[in-house]
């Protein structure tokens, strides 16, 4: 390396930008960016980017998220507190997909973990769950199968890093068989879990799925994960 006392002003400042761009990129390499999801140590924390559990619609600042659909028809909707354009399921719930607004973010454009919804670097289809009065009341993320072959690759990862994310511990899960539903191991793997932590007067879902199905040949097989986080306070009547 130059010797720094010799070194003209330009090439320090070379060097400054080297070792910043070496340290960020090492940043942005971590399991969970604080880009997607953040800690969680209370009920006023938000989960992803500005969503918590139990705020209102009209709280969600419109200019991080985008095209905002109803995740029953695909049926595209202003904004988020046009709501109840679509249909409420079993528990008077409306899903409204959205996405994340990356267009003001220049390093998204040279890094692909950084661009559209992503969550640990994993593309997802994002929705919320949305009471009749306007509050979030869950969270649902599956990873994106129309991704880029690169990124999507090791999807079924996705889960383990929200369940790191999460803490460790206290998770009930149940890890099904080869042969379980026809599904076999693609090459030595065979992953089928389905895992649910409670605390914090919340519920957190996750899924992950690594294996050939009955119907799959050749090199095709399923590689996925989920997430669903509802809150365990009641519905407001």
């Amino acid at each position: 390396m130059k010797n720094l006392a010799n070194a003209t002003n330009l090439e320090i400042i070379n060097i400054a930008m080297k070792y910043f761009l070496l340290s960020f990129l090492a940043l942005v390499s971590l399991p969970i960016a604080s880009e997607t999801v953040e800690p969680f140590t209370g009920s006023n924390k938000t989960e992803l980017r500005e969503i918590s559990l139990g705020m209102h619609v009209k709280d969600i600042p419109d200019n991080r998220f985008k095209n905002y659909s109803c995740a029953s028809d695909s049926k595209e909707l202003n904004n988020l507190t046009d709501f109840e354009q679509c249909s409420s399921d079993g528990h008077g719930l409306y899903e409204v997909g959205l996405q994340y607004d990356t267009s003001e973010n220049e390093w998204a454009k040279i890094n692909d973990k950084l661009a559209g919804t992503t969550i640990g670097g994993h593309p997802v289809i994002l929705s919320i769950m949305i009471t009749k009065q306007g509050l979030v009341q869950g969270i649902r993320a599956y990873t994106d199968p129309d991704a880029r072959t690169y990124l999507k690759r090791q999807a079924y990862l996705l889960s383990k890093r929200v369940k790191s994310h999460y803490g460790t511990v206290n998770w009930e899960c149940i890890d099904k068989e080869p042969g379980d539903g026809g599904n076999k191991k693609f090459g030595p793997v065979f992953i089928d879990q389905h895992c649910i932590k409670t605390f914090d007067d919340k519920k957190i879902v996750v899924e992950s799925k690594f294996y050939r199905a009955p119907n799959q040949t050749g090199k095709e097989h399923t590689n996925s994960s989920t997430l669903e986080i509802f809150s365990l306070v009641p519905i407001p009547d």
